[in-house]
């Protein structure tokens, strides 16, 4: 399924809600058509280049009830929006309302960066998925919404995959996975030995936490009585996932291996690898956009990925979550702009 679908599932239908009343005393006190400020947004560049018109529809929403506040929406890039949003913080000039990655929110929450979520201005946040819902929860209270998500599965090319085994369906245990892979890849290197059957970069942390997952580890734990996390990947569990991934990447990856997982839908559109452990959207990413291959239309498919002792490979979820900043003295607009 292609990344512009499930956002629009995932925004749209899933996880977008209705402002209720109100947002604070403020709000309630002042006429809305006598609000005149300004409200900055950070939002990530897949809202400008793929959901446009949603955000677009969302300006014009929030403007029928408050016309006079100007909304100022900048787009930022993956690579360098931390570091711009720490320092931003540092001063005075700083977003009101901020699109973070789901693995970033905790670290903001627990140094008290992002305003507190009132639920009830949400109407539908009952639903909201729990595994979400968690990335913005501390201690009983909630810091985000979510925004949009994806899990990581199996993307592979079906051709290639046929090639070496006989079958295009992917194996659901482990070790008939790997088999698989060994004689894709005796297939692969007769014509081309940078190819890897399996694509694992080296530095792909997701992949090798969901091995750490899958062995009983966790990135670590928290203590309810200290108040404090306590790193935890250095338990036997954590340490037999981390080693398990790492022996997965020196024997099928063929490239270079101290990459990251920023590029592997290009690696495989390019065919250099018949399968990747990606988000859901990336098959289409294979296939279609700047860097796609749309030789490949119809032969990229999805599963879930295999993982140790005979069970499915738990899936780190991937996506964002939308906040307000606690020390914007917008924070009822910019809460009411994400409803």
């Amino acid at each position: 399924m292609k990344r512009k679908l499930i956002a629009a599932i995932g925004v749209a239908g899933m996880l977008m809600s209705v402002a209720a009343c109100g947002s604070d005393d403020k709000a309630s006190s002042q006429d809305p058509k006598d609000r005149k400020e300004d409200l900055t947004v950070w939002l990530m560049g897949e809202a400008q280049t793929t959901w446009p018109e949603l955000v677009k529809d969302v300006n014009s929403e929030f403007n029928k009830k408050y016309p006079n506040v100007k909304v100022k929406v900048q787009y930022q890039g993956w690579a360098d929006k931390v570091k711009k949003l720490d320092t931003s913080l540092g001063g005075d000039k700083f977003p009101d309302v901020v699109e973070l990655g789901n693995t970033e929110t905790m670290q903001y929450i627990l140094n008290g960066a992002l305003g507190e979520i009132d639920l009830k201005k949400h109407e539908n946040s009952d639903t909201w998925i729990k595994g979400l819902k968690d990335t913005c929860s501390f201690e009983g209270k909630v810091y985000c919404v979510p925004y949009y998500a994806s899990a990581r599965l199996a993307v592979y090319n079906k051709d290639m995959l046929k090639a070496g085994t006989g079958s295009d369906e992917l194996p659901q245990t482990e070790d008939e996975f790997l088999k698989a892979m060994d004689q894709v890849s005796t297939e692969l290197g007769k014509k081309d030995k940078r190819a890897s059957s399996l694509y694992f970069p080296g530095r792909y942390w997701y992949a090798a936490m969901s091995y750490v997952a899958a062995e009983g580890g966790q990135i670590a734990t928290y203590d309810d009585g200290k108040k404090e996390w306590k790193a935890s990947l250095s338990t036997p569990e954590a340490q037999k996932g981390i080693s398990h991934y790492v022996d997965l990447v020196k024997k099928y990856n063929k490239a270079d291996q101290t990459k990251d997982e920023q590029d592997h839908a290009n690696v495989m559109a390019n065919e250099k690898a018949a399968v990747i452990y990606g988000q859901a959207w990336e098959a289409g990413s294979v296939t279609t956009g700047d860097n796609g291959n749309p030789k490949l239309e119809g032969k990229i498919a999805t599963a879930g990925m295999p993982g140790p002792n005979g069970k499915a490979l738990p899936s780190f979820i991937g996506g964002s979550d939308l906040a307000t900043i606690s020390k914007s003295k917008v924070q009822d607009l910019g809460e009411e702009w994400i409803s």
